[in-house]
Formats: C-alpha cells, structure tokens, sequence
C-alpha cells in the first residue's frame, strides 16, 4: 500500500489494493508452494542491553539508503553525459549503454560472482550464518551497490527491492562482526550476526523505498516471531527519519522511470515536481470583516461561491467585504486573523443545533485562527505537504520577505488546474511553466469580479 498508493492512499483504493494481492499470493501459493523465500535461522533475544546496538544499524542503514539511491542517479547523470568529464557517454547511441554497464559488471563478477542476480543465495548463505571474511562482505556490500547503480545508468531492468535486501543483509552481517570483534565483552548478550542481517535488510529496505511498515511486516512474515519487533522496529523507525532529514522525498524521482517516487497528486493529478506555488496560486480570494456575524458570513460566502475567505480586521470595506486581487497586498491597517472555510461553516452550524447565539456571534472567534502559510517561491510540493499535515484544501500564500502580505490563495483546484497546464505546455514542447499572466492581462480577467463586488457594495 505503502509503495503503490503512495500519497493517494484511500480507503476505495486500499481495498482494491489488498484484494489484489490476496489473490495473486493464493495463486503464487498455489503455483510455487508456501516455502519462504530465505530458510532463516530461529531468532533469539539474550539480552535488551542490545537493543541500543540495533538503533546504530538503523543510522548506518539510513546512510547506505541514501546512497544506494543517489548513487543511481549519479549513474543516470553519468551515462546522459550531464557530469563533467563524461559528455562522451552521451554521443554514444543508447542501445549501447547496457553494453557497456553488462562489461563493467562482468569483469567484477570474475572475481565477486556474488554481486551477479538478485543475489538470494548470497542473502539465504549469510542467514544461515555461513562463514564470509569480513573483508569480503565489506568489499560485496560496497560492489553491489556500485555494480546496482551502473546496472540502472546503463539501461537494465530490475527493481529495487532486490537489490536492497543484499545491501542490508551485507550491512547487518558487517556490522554484528564488528561488533563482536570490537566489543568482546558484550559477546555473551548479543544475537547473532545473522540476526542483525536480518534487521538490516528490513532497515535498508525501508529506507530505500520509503515504506516502514512494509518493511516490518515483511520480515515479521519471515520470522514468525514477535521477540523481533523492538529491535526491528528501532531500526527501522530510525533509518525512515534520517533518510527523511537527510535526503528529502523530492530527491528521489531521479533514478528513472522504472522506480520513480510516487508523485505528489492533488484529485489524481500528479504535480510536477518543478511547479512552484507562484505559478498555481488564486489571486482573487475574498475577505470578509472579523466583526461579521456567523450566519452573514456563511451567506457572503454561498452568494460568492466560493470555498473560503480570508478573514480581516480593521477593513475599511463599509460593507464588510472585498476582494483581494491582482496580486496586491493586503493594504492600509487591514491585519489577517484568520480564514473561513465552507468545513468550518458547515461544522458550526451543526454546533448551534444546541447553541442557537453561536450563529450572531462574530466570525473572529469562531474561524481558525493558527493560519498556515506557504511561500511563493517555494514548490507546489512543499506547500502540498505542508498542507497536509493539517488536512486542508487551501493556504494563504505570502511573499518570504513579507510573511504578513498575502497574496493570493493556494487552492487544490488551482493546484489541479496548474498541474494540468504545465503538463499540456510539456506536451506541446514548450521549456517553460505555465506563467501567471501578466499585471494588464490579470487586471481584465478579475475585471468581471470586481464589478460583481461593487454592484453587491452598492
């Protein structure tokens, strides 16, 4: 759910999802049996003193994540001839790339035959606790990524999930070594390395495609066994958040189409990740007087028809209303306390079913008044997120200079509508985002508004 949805999680698609993936894992059991996928060895817990030891390989896996990630992208970069040092790559012809990544790859498989595949027999022999020298899963572990990242430049297909569950195993077997070298005294208390292999590959996983809960439910599956999940849990927990600070989501579409990020959408829409709030902002968004009853300012805005206002204080309107327009600042004394929504409406007036007085009461103690804002120089994404954290279908948009002069409205509706644009301008070939008009050509089409509000002033 987590990989598919992505941020379009609902519930009709959930159960569309789920649906889907109990009949294809009957059919599978079917067709190839109920064995696992890796014989793991039976867990055990010696002590909770190590428990904080399973918080360090969350943080290394963060960091091998990031790489991991970026270091397909590097590889793209470097194949498109668009790193210095390496525009030769891109005269030659694309069909020829795959030959030149499968070389690369095959002379290290002459030494590391390992790195070939998948890897799942690499991964079930460091389960099973078969005994690698250290040196080599270290070199195995930084090959395998290098080799996977060459892989993607080049043009092969394949996934991500493979090739992180190698990468986490290597990385846990690598880790529960040195810790048993490094640290002879906490020997006795430790699990064995094979048990932080099997944590590292949940952290790595998580950290790569960033879907925790698949993560840990997917090694619960394997394990079979409860006592895992707080080591389990702390490692992946901390590996998802790093990666989350460390390297935003808008930096990972850059690994190609075959497992780009899901995109942001707004009503099925993907947003490109370029589209910036200045070019998807509503210039008009009304406001209404603070002082204004509850049920006047529900009228105002059923006759606007609009979903929201801003509500202001000290406006100099006689009749409480006016339109913020043509990218003018809120002027004079005029100070924002908060914004309306048709939400917040319809919720009080169900609330004066038992309060009748709440409907005469004025509107600045009733609207929400902790405002969130987005800036106009930021992403469409960034103000989406920012959105969502609170659930809301609009934001007031201020200039980063100026964080009390709003701007205009950012609305899902002309989030859609700008989304929608820049992908036409994209498919007509044209280089450019959709521009907001410019100060005569928005100052005609507000026009009709305008008059609409003086007309209903008068």
């Amino acid at each position: 759910l987590e990989v598919v949805l992505g941020s379009m999680f609902a519930p009709s698609s959930a159960s569309v999802v789920l649906l889907a993936a109990v009949v294809a894992a009957w059919i599978a059991q079917i067709g190839l049996g109920a064995k696992p996928a890796f014989a793991l060895p039976a867990y055990e817990v010696r002590s909770l003193l190590e428990l904080p030891l399973y918080i360090g390989l969350g943080a290394l896996a963060s960091l091998v994540s990031i790489f991991y990630r970026q270091s397909t992208a590097i590889a793209q970069q470097v194949f498109q001839g668009q790193i210095r040092g390496t525009e030769w790559l891109a005269k030659i012809p694309n069909p020829l790339h795959p030959l030149l990544g499968g070389i690369a790859v095959g002379v290290v498989a002459l030494w590391f035959p390992q790195i070939l595949g998948v890897g799942y027999e690499t991964v079930e022999s460091i389960l099973q606790d078969v005994q690698f020298p250290l040196r080599m899963v270290i070199a195995l572990l930084g090959l395998k990524l290098v080799m996977t990242a060459i892989s993607f430049g080049s043009g092969f297909v394949g996934g991500v999930f493979a090739p992180a569950l190698f990468l986490g195993a290597s990385l846990g077997l690598v880790y529960g070594k040195t810790l048993a070298i490094a640290l002879p005294v906490l020997h006795p208390y430790m699990a064995s390395p094979p048990a932080y292999a099997m944590v590292g590959m949940a952290a790595v996983l998580a950290g790569s495609v960033r879907a925790p809960l698949t993560a840990i439910l997917l090694l619960f599956e394997l394990t079979q066994d409860y006592r895992i999940i707080l080591p389990l849990m702390s490692a992946v927990g901390l590996s998802i958040w790093l990666v989350e600070t460390l390297q935003p989501t808008k930096l990972m579409d850059s690994d190609g189409e075959q497992q780009e990020a899901p995109e942001e959408t707004i009503a099925g829409i993907s947003v490109p990740s370029s589209l910036l709030v200045v070019d998807a902002l509503q210039p008009i968004a009304l406001k209404l007087s603070a002082d204004l009853p509850l049920n006047q300012a529900a009228r105002t805005l059923i006759d606007q028809r609009t979903t929201c206002a801003l509500i202001m204080d000290n406006m100099s309107s006689l009749n409480n209303l006016d339109y913020l327009n043509n990218l003018d600042y809120i002027s004079g004394d005029e100070e924002l306390v908060g914004i309306l929504t048709l939400r917040d409406v319809n919720r009080l007036i169900l609330k004066s079913e038992a309060d009748p007085d709440l409907l005469q009461q004025p509107i600045r103690s009733l609207c929400t008044t902790h405002v969130l804002f987005a800036y106009s120089d930021e992403t469409v994404k960034e103000a989406i997120a920012r959105m969502g954290t609170r659930g809301l279908h609009q934001i007031p948009v201020v200039e980063r200079d100026a964080p009390t002069h709003v701007i205009g409205l950012l609305t899902q509706e002309s989030i859609t509508l700008a989304a929608r644009l820049a992908r036409i301008t994209k498919a007509l070939g044209e280089s450019e985002e959709p521009q907001l008009p410019s100060e005569e050509q928005n100052g005609k089409a507000i026009a009709l508004p305008e008059e609409k509000v003086k007309r209903q002033m008068l």
